[in-house]
């Protein structure tokens, strides 16, 4: 033990008790990692991996842990601490952490821990506001929070005159109050207890060694015993010895975390394209790497990683650019940097969202997480588990002490589009917290080689397979060569009708939502929809059988159309024989296919397979908008039956649409015993529309006690609607109360501030952000707007950007702006781009269009469409059209398409409506339908009104359309099935 590792184990003695006896129990284990696991990581004779150290002259008083890779924590325990209303009580605990501080002794990464067993007022007080500082989501501390804190800076500087005053801000990132209690929850798990801000190198994850809180003074005794006979030659016992006295007592340890050593990882199950074979044999499967652009770029985000940073970067390209290749390569340079430190977390089984979510909390230091194909992770069926895993990884990355970790992902263009795009105002944000995830992690991959690059594999590389391929590649496209892409192509292009019906099913399966592993049960049962009289009367007896004998060819030893994926468990819950797309296929057949609305054998076999309810909501979602209401209805009845109460909601909407009031009421009665929030909401709008008011008023009440927060809202609207403001007022401050559901109070501040009255508005404003509703801040800034006070506008803005709301910059930077602070606006507007809101684009080019900038203003508009953000294109199109000029708007348009094909289709046919052309715009309005483009059926309602079609016009709006294409008669009523 080192003479400052001695030293800082000093302080008060005293009686410690039970409390200290949980307390060093949650040292032994690092990372969670058992003592074979740690050895295994650590460089060849790196020393003990763990070692728990206790004062000499009290061995439970103070304890000191070390793990061999350098990361340390001190704790002081105590029994119970006053702290007193001037914070005098914290005076020697303090003094002790300032002589630390002083020594030099606390590094980035090291923890301060007071643990305490009674958890008094002013101490609960004090770890939430060090908690809540070390969160970078949860905003500003409250008052109360705040004078805690300063109630420790103001005795750092009594027990620390001599030090600068940025030493306590200091002490403040390293400090954590550590509540022990056997019935505490943290006895069971202490996840992320300490560790600064600024901690680089990461920190201790301290987990509890025991599962069972009543084992925890067991497990201390012990340790205690053993502790003393080690404390006369003041030294430490290794984990291993601590591990065998537990495991005689019966006391389980921790489990793992999750993941393999580098060295046990094969890149070929990990999503690494397989290499074509020639006739030559090749001592490996992969051919030598050759470095690109990408390359260089994703190596420098290594680095920061082996710095001690946790970063995360997402390859975006085509299918077989080598995006999966790269991340390897990445991680192989990774392990020689630091050989034997690294784990490799793939989470795949028994589902990838399932694995995910199961062990993603505990992912530990020294991680990588590998995310192959990242949509399956952030855009499953079930959009809610994509943003629990989106949320977990941010967690994850923005936790010191459980980094520096590595997460790699790849995805496709389209894709990455998808997860990044800003939702318009009227539809739902499935993807919040993934967009904010992946701000700023992506690195493009170029399609295919240069010309030099060529030239070298031509003329310098001895490998075969990378010759052959770049002699042989059209456009320098070697990497899907190399994957068999051309022979894939080929193949499915080729192949007989049943065989290609078959693939055709599963990209329409894919294209529509479905995961990658496509049950046999639903090829068979839809590919007949995909083939004509002629083809299916000739088709032989063992029709199925051939198709996908084909279909599972290898392409030159690489890949085929479908690869049979065998359950592992055939008696479990994957038990069903199922075949997975070549992504190659999937992305060609997904854009050859994409304005064919699959055959009804495709939606009957749907309904008739899949069992699982998110799964049936998601298709069902893409015939909904896709105009095929009766196609929808019957998925989600499916749905319904799967146990799937969001789907209700949909089919009230459906049956709303249609005028059919009955089936909508129906439906809602039959799960009234569910006392789902959601229905008792929609069924209170609905009694609310039909004038019921005695009855929409009591189910709004029962919505809002059960926790939706649009019936506060809307109930809040009610009272006031109908004359009884007061209650309206009484109604919304009960449910900032006692609920914890602000809507009410926002409702009031935008009632009254339409009713003209500004102070009212502010007011409820105020009340609601009292109430912890940062986002008013938000509306308060407007309301001083409209007075004029732009001073306490920038402080408000400033407030809610402190507190979370990092979207509001744009805002910000846009009144610096209208104030003539060009250079202060061009730098918040650059903030707001590092957080992810790429607002900001369309802002800058709106000035640089009104300065005639265009190239300039262009410029920044494809900046935020690689984004996936296409409002900056959007408010340049405007502008255009406003000054009259078509060609201009169209040309964008064109440029937008590369990003985002439907949308671009969108804003062409607004653009063919504008100048009268109204078959042009219905054409494309149509693709736009096919697309699945929200709002687009809408659209074609009201083209055929401007068409003087009336009939139809209401016969879309009520009824959608049929598999065709055109306007469909009537919707199934519930009451039918």
């Amino acid at each position: 033990m080192t003479t400052a590792a001695r030293g800082a184990i000093g302080g008060s003695a005293g009686e410690v008790g039970s409390a200290h006896r949980a307390a060093a129990a949650a040292f032994i284990v690092v990372h969670g990692l058992l003592e074979e696991e740690v050895q295994g990581l650590l460089p060849q004779g790196g020393g003990a991996p763990v070692l728990v150290r206790l004062e000499v002259d009290e061995p439970t008083d103070d304890i000191y842990c070390e793990c061999a890779l350098g990361r340390r924590a001190w704790v002081q325990a105590k029994h119970e601490l006053s702290v007193g209303a001037d914070g005098k009580g914290l005076k020697p605990v303090i003094e002790q952490w300032a002589s630390m501080i002083r020594d030099g002794r606390v590094e980035p990464g090291d923890g301060l821990v007071l643990a305490v067993r009674h958890l008094t007022g002013p101490l609960e007080v004090l770890r939430a506001a060090l908690n809540r500082r070390r969160d970078p989501y949860s905003g500003a501390p409250t008052g109360e929070q705040q004078n805690a804190l300063d109630l420790v800076r103001k005795q750092f500087c009594l027990a620390a005159p001599d030090l600068p005053t940025d030493a306590a801000e200091r002490l403040l990132n390293h400090a954590v109050i550590w509540h022990v209690d056997a019935a505490d929850a943290e006895n069971i798990l202490i996840g992320e207890p300490v560790l600064g801000r600024d901690a680089h190198l990461g920190a201790i994850r301290l987990r509890s060694l025991v599962e069972q809180p009543d084992a925890a003074a067991r497990a201390m005794a012990l340790l205690t015993v053993a502790a003393r006979a080690y404390a006369a030659r003041r030294s430490g016992g290794d984990m291993a010895a601590w591990r065998r006295a537990l495991s005689n007592q019966g006391i389980r340890t921790t489990a793992s975390p999750p993941g393999s050593r580098i060295e046990a990882c094969d890149p070929l199950s990990l999503g690494v394209h397989r290499c074509i074979k020639l006739n030559n044999p090749h001592k490996s499967e992969l051919p030598p790497y050759v470095e690109r652009e990408h390359d260089s770029r994703l190596r420098d985000i290594v680095d920061g990683v082996i710095q001690g940073e946790s970063r995360m970067a997402t390859l975006v390209a085509g299918s077989s650019t080598g995006k999966t290749r790269a991340c390897w390569e990445a991680v192989l340079y990774l392990n020689e940097q630091q050989p034997g430190r690294w784990r490799l977390w793939h989470p795949y089984s028994p589902t990838h969202v399932d694995a995910a979510l199961e062990e993603l909390d505990r992912v530990g230091p020294y991680s990588v997480v590998w995310l192959n194909e990242v949509r399956r992770y952030l855009a499953p069926t079930d959009p809610g588990a994509g943003e629990r895993i989106a949320a977990g990884l941010r967690r994850l990355l923005n936790s010191p002490d459980r980094g520096p970790v590595l997460v790699l992902a790849t995805a496709w263009r389209e894709h990455w589009n998808d997860l990044v795009r800003q939702p318009s105002r009227d539809r739902p944000d499935l993807y919040s917290q993934a967009r904010e995830l992946l701000a700023e992690t992506c690195i493009e991959v170029a399609e295919g080689f240069t010309v030099e690059q060529l030239a070298t594999l031509r003329t310098r590389v001895e490998d075969a397979r990378l010759r052959h391929a770049a002699e042989r590649s059209d456009g320098g496209r070697v990497t899907q060569y190399l994957a068999a892409a051309p022979e894939l192509e080929n193949k499915y292009r080729l192949a007989e009708p049943q065989a290609r019906a078959v693939v055709d099913v599963a990209i329409d399966a894919r294209r529509l939502g479905h995961p990658s592993d496509i049950p046999r049960d639903l090829l068979e049962k839809a590919a007949h929809g995909y083939l004509d009289d002629h083809e299916w009367n000739r088709a032989p007896d063992d029709w199925l059988g051939e198709a996908l004998r084909y279909a599972s060819e290898e392409c030159r030893g690489a890949v085929s159309l479908l690869t049979r994926i065998r359950p592992r468990h055939p008696a479990g819950r994957n038990d069903r024989p199922s075949y997975r797309l070549a992504d190659h296929v999937e992305q060609i057949g997904s854009r050859e296919r994409a304005f064919r609305f699959p055959p009804a054998s495709f939606w009957e076999s749907v309904a008739d397979v899949v069992e699982d309810a998110s799964l049936l909501f998601t298709i069902a979602r893409h015939a909904d908008n896709r105009g095929r209401y009766q196609r929808a209805i019957a998925l989600y009845l499916r749905a319904v039956s799967k146990g799937s109460m969001r789907a209700v909601t949909q089919l009230v909407r459906l049956w709303e649409r249609a005028e059919d009031a009955a089936s909508a009421e129906a439906i809602c009665i039959q799960f009234l015993d569910k006392a789902d929030p959601d229905i008792l909401y929609v069924l209170a709008r609905m009694r609310d529309r039909g004038g019921d008011l005695g009855a929409a008023e009591a189910l709004y009440r029962q919505a809002a006690e059960g926790g939706r927060g649009e019936a506060v809202e809307d109930l809040t609207d009610f009272l006031f609607r109908v004359g009884r403001r007061v209650e309206a007022e009484e109604f919304a401050a009960h449910a900032a109360r006692l609920l914890k559901k602000t809507h009410g109070l926002v409702r009031m501040a935008q009632l009254l501030e339409k009713e003209g009255d500004l102070a009212g508005a502010e007011k409820f404003c105020r009340k609601a952000i009292g109430n912890g509703n940062s986002s008013a801040l938000i509306r308060l800034a407007r309301l001083r707007k409209k007075a004029g006070d732009l001073f306490a506008v920038e402080h408000l803005y400033r407030q809610a950007v402190d507190s979370g709301h990092t979207g509001v910059l744009v805002s910000l930077a846009d009144l610096r702006e209208r104030l003539g602070d060009f250079a202060g606006a061009e730098h918040l507007y650059q903030q707001a781009v590092e957080k992810g809101h790429y607002g900001a684009f369309a802002n800058r080019a709106r000035r640089h269009h009104q300065l005639n900038d265009h190239a300039r203003a262009e410029q920044l508009a494809r900046q935020a469409a690689k984004y996936g953000d296409l409002r900056t294109y959007d408010k340049l199109i405007r502008l255009r059209l406003r000054s009259g000029d078509r060609d201009g708007a169209e040309r964008l348009c064109g440029q937008a398409a590369e990003y985002d094909q439907d949308w671009a289709l969108t804003r062409l046919a607004n653009i063919r409506a504008h100048d009268g052309d109204t078959a042009g715009a219905e054409k494309l309005t149509r693709q736009a339908i096919e697309l699945g483009v929200p709002g687009a059926v809408e659209r074609l309602a009201k083209l055929r009104e401007g068409a003087h079609d009336p009939a139809a016009a209401y016969r879309i709006k009520r009824f959608g359309l049929d598999d065709s294409g055109r306007p469909a008669t009537s919707l199934p009523r519930y009451l039918e099935f």
